[in-house]
């Protein structure tokens, strides 16, 4: 026995009230998933990993949000937070990017001559770049684990609690788009 408020029971009387299909057709079931509306297992499947690579998908932008939103709270220049958004999107004119957008023939370093300069090479790998981190002792590679991206690069260094030592390091690689200034102290 079912016990109606009146708001239900008026909730009730305006669901009776839709005008039905003058056809009647017969109901039946139908997967929205599939373009046949069948539900197979494989369906089921593509369904579950599709919603997993979402969630994926959804926590990598969140991360992405922090390590920008952290970038932009650096008290340094705006041009540096600009250079280092950059380099963590990879969207520097490296010979990697180069060579991508067509501009240049090799997409190797011109520095060391053996790997692709992307943005992580370019600002972290490079042997040459190696030489220029080891005067500044507490940016030492030998101290963070190997990132695979400059996004992670980036994101190593905001994670660093001292905001000192993220401005230093953020300056530092301002000083590169400056003219290269890590080569010339690597240099001296």
């Amino acid at each position: 026995e079912a016990v109606f408020t009146s708001r239900t029971f008026r909730w009730a009387l305006m669901i009776l009230g839709i005008p039905l299909s003058k056809r009647n057709p017969s109901d039946h079931i139908v997967w929205a998933h599939t373009l046949s509306r069948l539900f197979s297992t494989s369906s089921a499947y593509k369904l579950h990993v599709s919603s997993i690579s979402l969630a994926l998908q959804i926590a990598q932008i969140e991360s992405t949000k922090i390590v920008l939103e952290g970038i932009w709270q650096l008290h340094i220049l705006n041009k540096i937070n600009h250079f280092i958004w950059k380099a963590s999107n990879n969207a520097l004119p490296t010979m990697s990017n180069l060579f991508h957008w067509q501009i240049t023939s090799l997409a190797t370093c011109e520095l060391c001559k053996a790997c692709p300069e992307d943005s992580l090479h370019t600002l972290w790998l490079c042997k040459e770049v190696e030489s220029a981190w080891s005067l500044f002792i507490s940016f030492h590679q030998a101290n963070f684990p190997p990132p695979t991206n400059s996004y992670e690069l980036t994101n190593q260094f905001l994670q660093v609690k001292d905001d000192y030592r993220k401005e230093i390091f953020v300056i530092s690689l301002g000083f590169y788009e400056a003219g290269g200034m890590l080569f010339i102290l690597a240099n001296s």
